[in-house]
């Protein structure tokens, strides 16, 4: 995930609910170490935007 945020520098990660616990772990760790905002759908259920 490192080099994806690093390439696509995300405003927001979104992790869906089917992810693997360690992955989506790693993946929030990764987010806060670069101060983005994290939405994982297993814990906070589903991310909505207003459009």
């Amino acid at each position: 995930l490192d080099r994806y945020i690093a390439y696509f520098e995300p405003k927001m990660i979104i992790a869906d609910g089917s992810n693997y616990n360690y992955l989506v772990r790693r993946w929030k760790e990764s987010a806060a170490i670069r101060n983005i905002p994290f939405h994982y759908t297993g814990d906070k259920g589903a991310f909505l935007i207003d459009l």
